[in-house]
């Protein structure tokens, strides 16, 4: 009788056990809100090419040295001292080349697989960087430059922005982009200055001619891409790595992020 009590009461208790873990399985995919559930790709990640880059917090405070195949986190500021050279990738294939002597901060940086959407802020704080976008997939993708006194914003391009001494210039290689100017004093953006920029033309704003825009309420001078701006080294090395020789270059960097990737899974 006693085993037979014991055995009723095991049985009961494994019965209750798959009855709370049934109620219980439900898993995290089911339970995630809808907005949680959309594929959301890979985070941007960096190549390097030449020299050290660093990463620092908002704070200034050191992360890590980068090493190629890293990924990047937004709100950090990658800062890529003398000699320093590398390309930041994103889910779409768009990338952005950072100069020697260039501090940026991703903003913004995400990239949704099942839409196509691509939302990319990029903060130039000094030094020179080279965007080359594919066409936007979305109506709500962006992707924008913004330095302390001018932003642009395109939907599928190829541009440069350098920012240097109070001086912005945006340099339009492929199709269009809008550029405004900002008030550095306030961050505002100045409505009226708003243009579009043309295929090998390009834009100047520079802090001493702020208060004068704002007073006269016009759009932004465009001028014409000269030699003399063509052979600047950092646009030179932009425009030289659409050539085959990059496109070869390109696929070893992907077999290193699928290396990378496959690292990752067997973490």
């Amino acid at each position: 009788m006693k085993i037979l009590i014991l055995a009723i009461a095991a049985l009961a208790a494994i019965v209750g056990s798959a009855f709370f873990i049934e109620l219980n399985s439900t898993s995290p995919i089911e339970e995630a809100p809808a907005n949680v559930l959309e594929e959301t790709g890979e985070k941007p990640w960096i190549e390097v090419v030449s020299g050290k880059i660093f990463e620092f917090d908002k704070n200034g405070k050191l992360i890590k040295e980068l090493k190629t195949g890293d990924t990047l986190e937004e709100k950090r500021i990658v800062d890529a001292g003398t000699g320093a050279l590398a390309n930041i990738h994103f889910g779409d294939g768009s990338f952005l080349k950072v100069d020697s002597e260039t501090k940026i901060e991703l903003t913004e940086s995400t990239f949704q697989k099942t839409s196509g959407k691509l939302s990319v802020k990029i903060w130039l704080t000094i030094g020179r960087v080279y965007s080359q976008i594919k066409n936007l997939a979305t109506l709500d993708s962006e992707w924008q430059v913004e330095t302390p006194n001018a932003v642009a914003a395109v939907r599928g391009t190829a541009f440069g922005v350098e920012f240097t001494k109070g001086k912005s210039i945006i340099v339009v290689l492929e199709n269009k982009i809008e550029v405004a100017a900002k008030d550095p004093a306030t961050n505002e953006i100045i409505e009226s200055s708003k243009t579009i920029v043309k295929e090998n033309e390009l834009v100047i704003v520079d802090d001493k001619d702020i208060p004068q825009l704002k007073i006269e309420k016009r759009t932004l001078k465009i001028k014409q891409v000269s030699d003399k701006i063509l052979q600047r080294a950092w646009i030179k090395k932009a425009i030289e790595s659409e050539n085959p020789a990059e496109t070869i270059k390109m696929e070893e960097i992907k077999k290193i992020e699928e290396i990378r990737q496959e690292s990752k899974n067997i973490e």
